[in-house]
């Protein structure tokens, strides 16, 4: 759910999680150009114990629905500018 419960913890939420995940994938894009699953997976988790694979999945999946990443040979690639995407989204 998008919209967070009033009593749910706020750093599991989609949006939260999505926005570290961004910036998981920018950190990782500085040394290459493309980045794989795997890659953000461990780091992603080590973050917080509470965390898990379904919840990165669930982040990866609305990053790419909103057109801020996309896939290229089982890498994830970021599209521009990810501002200008979300800005694009929210109007």
């Amino acid at each position: 759910m998008i919209i967070p419960e009033p009593e749910s913890d706020l750093s599991l939420n989609l949006l939260i999680i999505s926005a570290e995940v961004i910036q998981l994938i920018k950190e990782r894009l500085k040394k290459k150009k493309y980045v794989i699953l795997d890659d953000i997976l461990k780091t992603f988790i080590e973050e917080d114990s509470r965390r898990t694979i379904n919840l990165l999945l669930d982040a990866i999946t609305f990053l790419y629905f909103i057109d801020v990443i996309y896939f290229k040979d089982y890498r994830i690639v970021m599209r521009g500018s990810s501002q200008s995407k979300m800005d694009k989204f929210l109007k």
